[in-house]
C-alpha cells in the first residue's frame, strides 16, 4: 500500500480546550502528575524583561507519569530527591533565583503507585536545566528521548547525561508509541533543544506539556521572550508550533478524530523544521489530512516545508515528486496566483498544477497597537495622508499574505507606509505589542485574545 504525502506550501497555530474524542482509540491508560519540586522566584523580571521587576512568584516543577498499552513515559524528573533532606531546601546563590524545597521524592511517588525506575520504559526531558533532570540518573535503563540539539549542547551547568545512558536522539517531532497519543513536539528557543509533550487523554481531550517554554500565563499572553533564553528567534518558532499543535489538535478533537476505524490506520503528522506562522492554513489542511487517512485507509502524512517565501519551498517540492496522484499540495490560494510573478527564482508554472479542492475561507485583518490616535481604516487613512512617514507596518516576510495587503491598502487609499518584514507573524506582533510598530495585517485566529483583550486595535 502506497504512503499518500500531503506537502504544506505554509506551516501552521496556546490555551488548550478539552474536547470530545468520541470513536478514538488511545493507549494512554492514565495521567500521573508527581510533586517534583516548589520554589519560590526572587525576581520574575528574569523571565519577562522590564515587568514585575522584583516582585516574588510560586513555582510548581510538575513531572507527569503516563501509563500506555505499550509501556510507562516518564516526562521530565525535577529536582534532585536530595533536596528533600535539606531543612531548608536549596538556597540559590543569587536571591533573583528560584529558591528550590522537595516535600516528596521522586522514587517515593512513583513506590506509591506500585511503580520501580525499571518499570519505566521511555524517559522524556522538556529540556537539561537542573529543575527537570535532577534524577534522570535513577533511570539508566529506560530509553531516555532528547533532542539531538539539546543533547550535543554544551551547557554551562557541564555534563547532564551519563555516556552509558541509552538515548534516543530526536531532530523534530517524534510519535513516542506510533499512534499518535503521546507526540514530541520540538520547541526550541529557551535551550537549543527544548521539547514539549502533546498527550491525547482519551476522555478529556488534549493536554500539552510545556516544559519551560513558557514560564506563567503573563508572558505567553504577551510574548514575552525571557532574557537568558537560548535564542529569541527559536522561541517566537517554538511558540508558533505550539499554538499550530493545540489548533490543529483542538480542530481534530471537536469533529471526532478517529485515529483507527475499521482496523485502518491513519498517517502520523510530521513537521521538519520551521515554519511561516499561517496558523489556519496549516490547521485546515491537517484536519484534511486526518479525514483523507481516515477515508482511504492509507497512511497520510504532512510535511511542513521550511523556507516560507510565499509557499515556493512547498510548492517546487510537490512539483518535483512523480505525478502519481499520491503528492497534494495545501496551500494558500496566493501560491496558485501571484507567488511565480513575485520571485524571480520561482521555478514553477501554476499550469502544471491540478486544483482538487477549496478547503476553508479565514479572515484577513488589520490590527494596530493599542496605543495608536485613531481606531478605523478612514481614520488610519486620513492620518497617514496627514502625517507622511510616520506610520509604519510589519509583516510576515516578503511575497506572505500581509505584505501584499499592505502594498494593496496603501495603493488604494492613496498614502505611503514604512515596510518592516519580519520572518513569521509571531515576531512581528510581538512587536506590535510591546509598541515598536504600528500595524500588521494578519489572521484572526491567532490575535483574536489579543483583540479581545484590548491589547490590540482591529482596524479592518
Amino acid at each position: 500500500m502506497q504512503r499518500i504525502e500531503l506537502g504544506l506550501a505554509f506551516a501552521l497555530a496556546f490555551a488548550l480546550t478539552p474536547a470530545s474524542m468520541q470513536g478514538a482509540t488511545s493507549g494512554i491508560e492514565r495521567l500521573y502528575i508527581l510533586n517534583c519540586g516548589e520554589g519560590i522566584a526572587g525576581d520574575i523580571s528574569r523571565w519577562s524583561p522590564g515587568v514585575n521587576v522584583g516582585k516574588s512568584m510560586d513555582f510548581a516543577d510538575n513531572c507527569y507519569l503516563i501509563k500506555h498499552a505499550q509501556g510507562w513515559l516518564l516526562w521530565d524528573t525535577g529536582v534532585a530527591d536530595a533536596i528533600a533532606a535539606m531543612p531548608e531546601g536549596q538556597r540559590p546563590s543569587d536571591p533573583r533565583m528560584t529558591h528550590w524545597r522537595r516535600p516528596k521524592t521522586l522514587a517515593a511517588q512513583l513506590a506509591e503507585l506500585g511503580v520501580t525506575p525499571s518499570d519505566i520504559k521511555y524517559v522524556a526531558v522538556s529540556h537539561t536545566h537542573p529543575d527537570h533532570i535532577g534524577n534522570v540518573a535513577m533511570f539508566l535503563q529506560s530509553m531516555l528521548l532528547v533532542q539531538k540539539a539539546e543533547y550535543e549542547w554544551h551547557s554551562p551547568v557541564g555534563p547532564r547525561f551519563k555516556p552509558d545512558h541509552p538515548v534516543m536522539k530526536l531532530e523534530g517531532d517524534h510519535d513516542v508509541f506510533g499512534e499518535g497519543s503521546l507526540v514530541i513536539i520540538s520547541t526550541p528557543g529557551h535551550t537549543p533543544g527544548h521539547q514539549s509533550l502533546l498527550v491525547k487523554l482519551p476522555k478529556t481531550g488534549a493536554v500539552l506539556l510545556s516544559g519551560d517554554a513558557v514560564h506563567f500565563k503573563e508572558n505567553w499572553e504577551n510574548r514575552r521572550i525571557p532574557e537568558n533564553n537560548d535564542s529569541k528567534d527559536q522561541c517566537f518558532r517554538g511558540h508558533t508550533s505550539i499554538i499550530q499543535t493545540v489548533a490543529a489538535s483542538e480542530m481534530a478533537f471537536k469533529k471526532g478524530d478517529t485515529r483507527t476505524q475499521n482496523g485502518r490506520t491513519r498517517g502520523r503528522h510530521q513537521s521538519p523544521g520551521a515554519s511561516p506562522d499561517d496558523y489556519e492554513i496549516v490547521a485546515a489542511c491537517r484536519f484534511a489530512a486526518d479525514k483523507a487517512g481516515s477515508n482511504l485507509g492509507q497512511q497520510v502524512v504532512v510535511e511542513n516545508r521550511p523556507g516560507g517565501a510565499g509557499g515556493r519551498v512547498g510548492t517546487e517540492s510537490v512539483l518535483r515528486a512523480a505525478p502519481d496522484g499520491y503528492t497534494l499540495l495545501c496551500a494558500a490560494q496566493l501560491t496558485f496566483s501571484v507567488t511565480h510573478l513575485l520571485f524571480s527564482k520561482a521555478s514553477f508554472d501554476t499550469r502544471a498544477l491540478e486544483p482538487i479542492s477549496v478547503l476553508a475561507a479565514y479572515p484577513l485583518i488589520l490590527i494596530g497597537r493599542g496605543s495608536l490616535p485613531f481606531d478605523n481604516l478612514q481614520d488610519l487613512i486620513a492620518y497617514a495622508r496627514a502625517n507622511p512617514g510616520k506610520i509604519n507596518y510589519g509583516h510576515q516576510g516578503k511575497g506572505q499574505t500581509g505584505h501584499l495587503l499592505g502594498e494593496l491598502l496603501m495603493l488604494k487609499g492613496k498614502f505611503r507606509m514604512t515596510e518592516i518584514p519580519y520572518r513569521g507573524s509571531a515576531p512581528a506582533i510581538n512587536d506590535l505589542l510591546a509598541g515598536n510598530i504600528d500595524l500588521v495585517p494578519d489572521y484572526l485566529l491567532a490575535n483574536k485574545p489579543n483583540i479581545d483583550a484590548g491589547k490590540l486595535k482591529l482596524l479592518a
